[in-house]
């Protein structure tokens, strides 16, 4: 488990092979995906909170954006919205 610099969103890595991310502010679920074939080990924040690292015994790494798919949406939509007007 790691807490980003800010204390914003915690990030776990399960035995199952799974990342997920959690805000701490609203205990919701923002990150959920099955990235290893087995359990994470591993786990870290990049500095700017982009981005969680994960490494697993089965010789991988894995790099996800720290930012919930929702969110991702909002931004593009707000974009397209911009280049509108």
């Amino acid at each position: 488990m790691e807490i980003n610099h800010n204390g914003k969103n915690i990030a776990i890595g399960s035995n199952d092979g799974h990342i997920i991310g959690v805000n701490t502010y609203t205990m919701a679920h923002y990150r959920s995906e099955k990235k290893h074939k087995m359990p994470v080990t591993s786990i870290m924040f990049t500095d700017d909170s982009t981005k969680i690292l994960t490494t697993s015994p089965d010789y991988t790494y894995e790099v996800v954006n720290n930012v919930s798919k929702k969110t991702l949406c909002q931004k593009f939509v707000y974009l397209c919205v911009f280049l509108l007007l």
